[in-house]
């Protein structure tokens, strides 16, 4: 009994015997943050080792934290800046990046412990996350951020840094500063999905990945990046975003050969979602049907796969010969090539119906999945019979992401610069002369709420071959290009004016009350007394107080039209934008909450997407309009909700507003259908009742129209369309959308080919709670159905190459089959 009172064990734990252990390693190993979508590094990180983000969309990004002495909790808090000059001639070194960054995150740290700061209260702090760190286990936290827009320069950096607050302890650990490289309005990701990525060293080195400049340009500091090329690490956890939201800085998503379960269920549900709002999706060969087979992603796949069989020479001798620019000598080769011997794999199996040949052969086939484009090719697109083709640039630009079609010019430098001799070979792209393309060539990603156009009339397209590339119903942002974070949208001002305007809530004017205050004592005394004086009853005037009291006090609140008295009210008006046959859509929430006295909300939601921002309207002549004003409100990922924002102060007789964006889910889909005698029905397979139904259709005869009414769950309606344009929804419609809905119903708005519905749900649709409830609440949700999109623009083959500049062999050789690369000089 004694020697369990002496004998013990001490477990895992290492130490000297007798003697406390002794620990060299400091408390907390921290790594900078990085962004998504990452590159990994042997495919070359060009400068950028925390990666690169678009101003003005929200990222995932990620944290390395390890705590080296004990299980430790606390609290993750992150937040961005704008590091550098503003001068684009100025430049900033990485070391006074650096120090610069390290002061603003010393700054962040107060005397009490707590990050103070000198925003409004109409805006967004940072981020903050539960973290638990168990001893000596390096942990990559996920984390997002709202990257700023405005005071960017050419030679500006994007800082991400915070600190980490160990709980029960005083101590705080400050993360290392990270900087990551802004890309210019234009410029988006190209992510590529491989375990191979010396394959695609071609793509990087593209020339329509960044244009080219003549002494001028170079002058004026154009950036002429089209894309970024991403070749994330596949080991681990693919540092990629896991919600759309997060998503929409990519235009492409090349998948080669990395299995589906590389990635986890989330990163695939946004990848689902992504595509849907328009991103272009390439399934590269027999590999990537493959990879794709056996998952929910396997509804991206345009060939049913029937295994592999030997390419056939014919199918690829028609792509080349009916995708080669007209100046280009190096067909002959390429197809004597094909003709060596060598065993080459293509992907078997029959096309979808729906489905259009990039070319010809039937190589390489398209289809649309919502407003997005999925690429599927039955050959390695980076297979080097292919790659040393003249022509693969234009193919590639013209066709795989159908892009405009481009023309090499030459023009000689001017006498300043001293190279009389010598020219600047660049490319232009035809009917456009800048060197730099608008954001909605880039990218199909278009999100409604962010970049619809609906103040002043819609440009019409025109003959000019560059004009069938653009897009005429959306607005592009000289800082985020397409599909940016805006809270000054078209939309989401108009909503939030009409959100205004509902509230009705004036303050009454000094004279105003002084005339009320008169009347009110002269009903009360003087004519009170005279009027029962008169029929012998006067005991009855101390009666009559009490129904002029009410009285007066009703007269007074509808004269000062403080019509919602002294409670909380929120309302909501929403945007639901869904897809053909997908149970999910992209929500934006545009709510208003009122009160008279001040308040703070807590915002809850149930989806990890959420993405929020926050603004305050405050009476002009309120003296109390200050009140719980100038506190920071957070974002919060993880907890009770999946994201919560907490501290949303509103104050007395003001009004806090939130544009909220979330990927609902529908229970279901509306589904077009197409019968056997050609009829069009729609389906409402969702869980949500639809009100005051149209749906609109545009071709190139004009607008018809098919009006609905109500389209009950489960009911299916049969599309019958009159020559006509639509009318105007009525003006009685709660919380005055009818404005709102008659500017979906725009003529302007549509493209041909494009079929849309337009209603609305009664009602606010759930995934938001805000803490105290406000007793007065209502909300409505507006509903756009895209059935059928606009046509894609067709495949452009490039004028001429730059080997047309040179002197070139156009002769076959003998041995040139025995030749990997095409004998025409040019070193691109």
């Amino acid at each position: 009994m004694g020697l369990c009172l002496i004998v013990g064990c001490d477990g895992c734990r290492r130490g000297s015997d007798g003697d406390e252990t002794t620990f060299t390693a400091p408390p907390f190993r921290v790594v900078s943050g990085k962004a998504f979508p990452l590159t990994r590094r042997d495919a070359g990180i060009g400068g950028m080792p925390d990666g690169a983000v678009k101003p003005g969309h929200w990222t995932s990004a990620s944290v390395q934290l390890q705590s080296n002495r004990d299980d430790r909790r606390g609290i993750l808090q992150t937040k961005t800046g704008v590091v550098g000059p503003r001068d684009d001639s100025e430049f900033v070194t990485t070391e006074d990046a650096q120090q610069a960054t390290v002061l603003e995150q010393q700054d962040l740290l107060a005397t009490d412990g707590q990050i103070t700061s000198n925003a409004f209260a109409d805006a967004i702090e940072g981020v903050r996350r539960p973290v638990v760190l168990p001893k000596g286990q390096s942990r990559t936290l996920a984390t997002r951020l709202l990257v700023p827009d405005q005071r960017i320069g050419l030679s500006s950096n994007i800082s991400f840094g915070g600190r980490f607050d160990p709980s029960g302890v005083a101590e705080q650990v400050v993360l290392p500063p990270s900087f990551f490289m802004p890309l210019p309005p234009q410029a988006v990701f190209f992510v590529v999905l491989t375990d191979r990525p010396e394959r695609f060293t071609r793509l990087q080195t593209a020339d329509w990945v960044t244009g080219t400049l003549d002494e001028t340009e170079f002058r004026e500091s154009v950036v002429p990046d089209n894309y970024l090329i991403v070749l994330p690490p596949t080991e681990g956890v693919v540092p990629i975003a896991e919600t759309a939201l997060d998503w929409t800085s990519t235009a492409v998503l090349l998948w080669d050969n990395v299995p589906t379960r590389s990635l986890t269920p989330n990163q695939r549900q946004a990848i689902a979602d992504w595509v849907r709002l328009g991103g272009t999706m390439i399934v590269n060969g027999p590999a990537a049907a493959e990879a794709l087979a056996d998952d929910a992603l396997a509804e991206y796949l345009l060939i049913r796969g029937d295994g592999n069989v030997e390419l056939p020479i014919a199918d690829a001798a028609a792509l080349i010969d009916s995708m080669s620019v007209a100046t280009d000598s190096s067909g002959p080769i390429t197809k004597a090539k094909l003709a060596d011997g060598s065993t080459r794999v293509a992907l078997a199996g029959d096309a979808l119906p729906n489905t259009n040949s990039i070319g010809d052969g039937g190589l390489i086939v398209e289809g649309r999945r919502g407003r997005g484009r999925v690429v599927q090719s039955r050959i390695d697109l980076m297979s080097a019979w292919l790659t040393g083709w003249k022509s693969y640039d234009s193919f590639f630009n013209g066709g795989i992401l159908r892009r405009p079609a481009r023309k090499l010019v030459d023009r000689p430098w001017s006498l300043e610069s001293g190279w009389m001799n010598d020219s600047m070979i660049r490319h232009r792209y035809l009917d456009w002369e800048l060197p730099v393309v608008p954001a909605d060539v880039n990218t199909g990603l278009r999100v409604f709420s962010r970049d619809a156009k609906l103040s002043g009339q819609v440009e019409t397209k025109t003959n000019n071959q560059f004009d069938r590339y653009r897009d005429p119903s959306v607005i592009v942002d000289g800082v985020s290009g397409i599909s940016g974070w805006k809270s000054e949208s078209d939309w989401v001002g108009r909503c939030r004016d009409t959100l205004q305007s509902q509230i009705g809530v004036t303050i009454p004017k000094v004279s105003l009350i002084g005339r009320s205050l008169a009347i009110y004592l002269m009903l009360l005394i003087p004519v009170n007394y005279v009027i029962f004086r008169m029929i012998g009853r006067l005991e009855w005037a101390w009666l009559a107080v009490l129904p002029l009291s009410i009285g007066g006090a009703v007269v007074i609140a509808r004269a000062a039209q403080l019509d919602v008295g002294f409670v909380r009210l929120r309302n909501e008006i929403a945007l639901l934008e869904a897809f053909d046959g997908y149970p999910r859509g992209h929500l934006t929430r545009v709510s208003q909450i009122y009160n008279s006295l001040a308040s703070n909300y807590d915002v809850g939601f149930e989806t990890d997407d959420a993405i929020v921002d926050i603004w305050q309207t405050r009476a002009g002549r309120s003296r109390n309009g200050q009140l719980l004003s100038g506190r920071s409100s957070w974002l919060s990922l993880g907890g009770d909700d999946a994201v919560h924002l907490s501290n949303l102060s509103v104050g007395s007789n003001s009004s806090g507003g939130l544009h909220v964006e979330q990927i609902a889910g529908l229970g279901g889909s509306l589904q077009l259908i197409v019968t056997s005698t050609d009829e069009l029905q729609v389906q409402n397979q969702t869980r949500y009742e639809l009100l005051d139904c149209i749906v609109i259709r545009k071709s190139n005869a004009g607008l018809r129209t098919c009006v609905l009414g109500t389209l009950s769950v489960g009911e299916t309606e049969s599309l019958t369309f009159l020559d006509q344009p639509p009318r105007p929804f009525a003006g009685d419609l709660p919380l005055g959308i009818d404005s709102l809905m008659n500017r979906l119903v725009d003529e302007d708005r549509f493209r041909s080919g494009e079929m849309q519905l337009i209603g609305r749900i009664d009602g606010a649709i759930e995934g938001m709670t805000v803490t105290p409830p406000c007793r007065q609440s209502q909300g409505q949700t507006i509903v756009l159905w895209h059935g059928r999109h606009a046509l894609i623009p067709p495949v452009a083959v490039d004028a001429n190459l730059i080997g047309d500049f040179r002197n070139r062999q156009t002769k076959l050789p003998e041995d040139s089959t025995a030749d990997e690369t095409p004998t025409e000089s040019d070193p691109s």
